[in-house]
């Protein structure tokens, strides 16, 4: 059985909040167990088109309601972010 700390979206989530591009924006929203979505997506306004994006993209991997069009991934990300 899968434990709630360790789901498949949860590092999903983290992998995409911690990386490099991200890192220093989403620190201080990335909790051990769970992260600071209204914090997260206030942040996000103010990043570029390709960030706000992969922050939407974990929303909707945490949240699952389909916020993130695929066809957005090719489309909207720039080469640093993709």
């Amino acid at each position: 059985m899968m434990n709630e700390l360790h789901r498949p979206e949860q590092a999903a989530v983290r992998h995409i909040l911690t990386s490099p591009r991200l890192a220093a924006r989403c620190s201080a929203y990335v909790r051990e167990h769970d992260f600071d979505w209204d914090g997260l997506l206030a942040e996000a306004q103010t990043m570029s088109g390709g960030e706000q994006l992969l922050v939407r993209i974990a929303y909707d991997l945490w949240q699952a309601n389909g916020v993130v069009g695929i066809w957005e991934l090719p489309r909207r990300l720039d080469r640093a972010n993709f």
